[in-house]
């Protein structure tokens, strides 16, 4: 519908409001496929709503955007991608305190965390804190959107962890009841990829089979499952018959079946046992820098549709998935 509303000729009042929806549509399609593991149809919708957004000139709405595509370049990119769009987001939402603007700050400061810059990750952190302090009261963005306790208390965890800090010391500060499930189970994977790069790989992987079992089956997507087995393939040899290590392995082999990737994987006929079909289903996720900001933005610029661009025969576009979600 909002499709063919844009294709006629509309008032401008009324064309405004239908590239916010759109942007708004997009948005809530690209963080679905995020969170799935396709980024090649999440990256297309990213690019569909910063079309719409910058269309609109609504500089806040454009902060929006911004920053929430940075979850795609820090979960399956490059952690400077993330600090140029939070960046780009910060400067777009302006002084005034708002969701994008402490989304943008939030999202920079696990960035910069994790690329090693402990004083401007620090910096970042307060200016969010900040930022969501003078939030308190106000009612002026999207509820899909916005950008609550819970989840700064996610964003601050993370940084924390990539700092140098505990998850145990991060959930006993705020809490349990205040993550998410999917959030709890991201943190503590943030927790043992930690442990793992810093040699303590029988423990990391312990800790990772704690923040699967964290997830409810049907919520351990991609942006999980990908973490966890990045994890157990970066496990010496000498390893590979302890314990915990084990214990990983038969969790993402029993979990897997069960996933909305199940699907997908039987559709495609990938062979091999479970874990070598789900490497090569996610292996465009893996590759570190993949994404690609103004290639998405070029691949969406004539038809904000991702789904409905046509294509010349044998060409690729950024916007074709990489798996037929279920």
């Amino acid at each position: 519908g909002v499709r063919r509303l844009l294709a006629l000729r509309q008032p401008a009042a009324v064309q405004r409001r239908l590239l916010h929806a759109t942007t708004m549509l997009a948005l809530l399609a690209a963080d679905a496929l995020m969170r799935l593991g396709d980024t090649r149809q999440a990256e297309a919708w990213y690019g569909t709503a910063r079309t719409a957004s910058d269309d609109t000139g609504d500089p806040r709405l454009r902060a929006l955007v911004r920053a929430q595509e940075t979850m795609l370049s820090y979960h399956y990119g490059d952690p400077s991608d993330t600090v140029r769009l939070a960046r780009e987001a910060r400067m777009l939402a302006g002084n005034a305190p708002s969701s994008p603007a402490a989304l943008a700050a939030a999202a920079e400061a696990r960035a910069l965390a994790r690329l090693g810059d402990r004083t401007a990750a620090k910096a970042a952190l307060a200016e969010a804190e900040q930022i969501f302090a003078r939030m308190r009261g106000s009612n002026q963005d999207d509820l899909a959107f916005a950008f609550s306790e819970r989840r700064l208390h996610f964003y601050r965890a993370g940084t924390l962890i990539e700092l140098g800090a505990l998850a145990e010391d991060s959930l006993l500060r705020w809490g349990e009841e205040g993550f998410h499930s999917l959030d709890l189970g991201l943190v503590l994977l943030e927790q043992a990829e930690h442990l793992a790069r810093d040699g303590d790989v029988e423990r990391a992987c312990g800790l990772a089979v704690e923040a699967l079992l964290r997830v409810p089956v049907e919520q351990r997507t991609s942006i999980v499952l990908n973490r966890a087995q990045t994890l157990l393939g970066s496990v010496p040899p000498e390893l590979t018959d302890a314990q915990s290590v084990r214990d990983l392995r038969e969790l993402l082999e029993d979990t897997l079946p069960q996933t909305p990737l199940a699907a997908a994987l039987a559709t495609q006929n990938l062979a091999g046992g479970i874990t070598q079909a789900y490497r090569g289903s996610t292996a465009v996720a893996d590759r570190p820098g993949h994404l690609s900001h103004h290639g998405a933005r070029r691949a969406t610029h004539r038809d904000p549709w991702p789904g409905n661009r046509h294509d010349a025969p044998g060409h690729v576009r950024p916007g074709r998935p990489t798996m037929d979600i279920a």
